[in-house]
């Protein structure tokens, strides 16, 4: 039963993530696995609980199709060289780490500014007042369908063996190291990105009504 778990590629890629879960907890001492995806208020941040999940699936997806190299090398030959991330994961990659920093930045400059309420009550589908966020569930919901997707096709490359240089139609890339985002899904991550981080923009320059006078004004003698 070993022997056959160690031979498969996605058991070295759960190996990985178990690996990055015990680095977590030895770093925060919590048992929290998405204790990294936490913001200032203690509470999961939508913008890092992204940037986490895509990291992991980075990791997991790099792992496997390392070890399925490895597996399916020939004994006594070189050892295959490490793939090469494709372009478009790179950029989702940089996309996700930006939206969360920017997001960030946002949050302390109004913090420093009194442009916000000291008291925060956002979560990832809530924002400060405690309201239900639609740019949130927008940039959550296409997140999770990348990473469902995104499996999907880890599944088939590893299947066709890919990543040896068989050449198989719609599943087989040339040079084909990992599997790629497809464009038109990393233009729709971009568009949730950013129409999140404008929302951000916008309810900090907004300004709150404020009451300034209780009694009217004296009108000016002619």
């Amino acid at each position: 039963m070993l022997s056959m778990m160690i031979q498969s590629p996605y058991f070295w890629g759960i190996v990985a993530l178990i690996c990055m879960y015990l680095l977590s907890l030895f770093n925060t001492h919590s048992r929290d696995p998405f204790y990294l995806a936490r913001g200032h208020n203690g509470q999961s941040s939508t913008s890092l609980f992204q940037n986490l999940i895509f990291t992991i699936l980075t990791v997991f997806a790099y792992v496997t199709v390392v070890a399925a190299r490895f597996i399916d090398s020939p004994p006594g030959e070189p050892l295959p060289a490490l793939p090469a991330v494709p372009i478009n994961l790179l950029v989702l990659m940089g996309l996700s780490i930006t939206t969360s920093t920017t997001s960030k930045a946002i949050a302390i400059t109004s913090q420093v500014e009194g442009k916000s309420s000291a008291e925060d009550k956002s979560t990832l589908l809530k924002d400060r007042d405690d309201k239900f966020d639609l740019t949130k569930a927008q940039m959550l919901i296409w997140a999770l369908v990348a990473v469902g997707v995104y499996l999907v096709v880890l599944y088939s490359f590893i299947s066709a063996k890919c990543y040896l240089g068989v050449n198989v139609p719609d599943l087989c890339p040339k040079d084909a190291a990992l599997p790629d985002i497809d464009a038109a899904f990393l233009v729709l991550m971009g568009v949730a990105q950013g129409t999140y981080v404008a929302g951000k923009l916008v309810s900090r320059t907004t300004a709150k009504p404020l009451i300034e006078h209780i009694l009217p004004a004296k009108a000016k003698e002619i």
